[in-house]
């Protein structure tokens, strides 16, 4: 089984599209800094710097990989 840790940042559904845009454009300013990169690459993680849709794919992807193996567990959220 492979299993890694990703973060994310998210907003709520009914954000205007264009606080959206600034947010992706300011964030991957950040994650594509130097300064970052050398810590992150210290701590052997990887950044990724995706659009809205390309990380929203991904959330799917992991929702389909893991909410199987979820659903069998019997898992409840209180």
């Amino acid at each position: 089984m492979n299993s890694d840790n990703w973060y994310g940042l998210v907003a709520p559904a009914s954000t205007p599209p264009d606080v959206l845009a600034r947010l992706q454009k300011a964030t991957v300013a950040v994650l594509q800094s130097l300064e970052l990169k050398k810590q992150f690459d210290n701590l052997g993680a990887v950044l990724i710097p995706s659009t809205p849709d390309e990380f929203l794919t991904y959330i799917k992807s992991e929702q389909a990989k893991w909410g199987p193996l979820v659903a069998a567990t019997g898992v409840k959220l209180d």
